[in-house]
C-alpha cells in the first residue's frame, strides 16, 4: 500500500552550504553599496532624508541578519557539544541549568517586587500631596465661609 500523504524531503547539504555562502556574499555586497551611498549622501546631501533613513534601516537589517547567522551557528555548535556528552556529565549539566533557571526566576521575581514597591511608594507620595492640597483648600474655604482670617 502506497501512502501518498508522506513527503520525503531530501536536501543536499553541500548545496545548502553553497547557498548560504552566496547569501553571505550578497549581504556583504549590499552592505558595502548602502554604506557607499550613505557616505556620498552625507557629503553632498543629494538623497532625501527619508531615503537615507530607509537605507540605514536596510543596512541594519542586513547586519543583524549576519549577526543572527553567527548566533545560530554558535547555538548549533553548543547543541552538538551537549548532545555528545556522556550520561553522567549530561545529568550534572541539566541539574546545573535547572539551578540557574531557578535562581534567575528568583532574581526576576525580586526585581518585579522591588519595582512594584517603588511604584506604590510613588503613588502613595502623590496621594499624600493631593490630600494635603485638598485639605488646605478645604481649610481655606471653611475659614472664608466663617468669615475668619484667610489662610493662604
Amino acid at each position: 500500500m502506497n501512502n501518498s500523504n508522506n513527503l520525503t524531503l531530501s536536501y543536499d547539504v553541500k548545496d545548502l552550504f553553497e547557498e548560504e555562502e552566496i547569501w553571505k556574499g550578497k549581504r556583504s555586497e549590499k552592505i558595502e553599496k548602502i554604506d557607499k551611498i550613505l557616505a556620498v549622501s552625507w557629503e553632498r546631501e543629494r538623497i532625501r532624508p527619508d531615503l537615507v533613513i530607509q537605507l540605514q534601516i536596510e543596512s541594519k537589517k542586513l547586519q543583524l541578519t549576519e549577526h543572527q547567522a553567527h548566533l545560530r551557528d554558535a547555538i548549533e555548535q553548543q547543541q552538538l557539544e551537549i548532545m555528545a556528552m556522556p550520561e553522567r556529565p549530561y545529568r550534572k549539566f541539566v541539574r546545573l541549568c535547572e539551578r540557574q533557571r531557578q535562581e534567575i526566576n528568583r532574581q526576576s521575581q525580586a526585581n518585579q517586587k522591588a519595582t512594584r514597591e517603588k511604584q506604590l511608594k510613588v503613588i502613595f507620595q502623590w496621594r499624600k500631596k493631593l490630600l494635603e492640597a485638598h485639605w488646605a483648600i478645604r481649610e481655606s474655604r471653611t475659614a472664608r465661609n466663617r468669615g475668619g482670617p484667610q489662610v493662604s
